[in-house]
């Protein structure tokens, strides 16, 4: 490895060959809401499928697929969490983002911290993924009832 793709792999990891549209889940058909994006990000997702539709934002009244979530601390997600699962069609999830140590941004989230917060409401980590240099991703997704 030469020092340029050395850098280029400091500078944005990738996990594997496929697109982070594709690692997160969205689909044709698939109705996503970005929350609080950096800037950059839509380049860093990608081309998504033909007929997905993402949207920055979402409104209580919406019904999504998928949530993309930049939250910056454990305030934040437990003042929102109630709302915003609210809006997620059944077999949907939601990708809570959080800053790692090396982005340089100030956070007390985790990827236990997120548990703490989401277990009680049904919601289960899932998967975690690296999202560019900055970001950590945990995909929250209802526990099946035991009925």
């Amino acid at each position: 490895m030469d020092e340029d793709e050395v850098e280029r792999a400091e500078t944005f990891p990738v996990e594997g060959s496929r697109a982070l549209s594709e690692r997160l889940g969205i689909g044709p058909g698939t109705r996503v809401a970005v929350l609080h994006a950096p800037e950059g990000f839509d380049d860093l997702l990608g081309p998504v499928p033909d007929g997905a539709d993402v949207r920055h934002g979402l409104k209580r009244s919406d019904s999504v697929d998928l949530i993309l979530g930049f939250v910056p601390s454990r305030s934040h997600l437990a003042r929102n969490v109630d709302w915003l699962v609210a809006t997620i069609r059944p077999s949907g999830a939601f990708w809570v983002l959080w800053p790692t140590g090396r982005s340089g941004l100030e956070t007390d989230l985790s990827e236990g911290a997120i548990h703490e917060v989401a277990q009680p409401l049904g919601w289960v980590g899932t998967d975690v993924i690296t999202v560019g240099p900055d970001w950590s991703a945990l995909r929250l997704a209802a526990q099946p009832s035991s009925s």
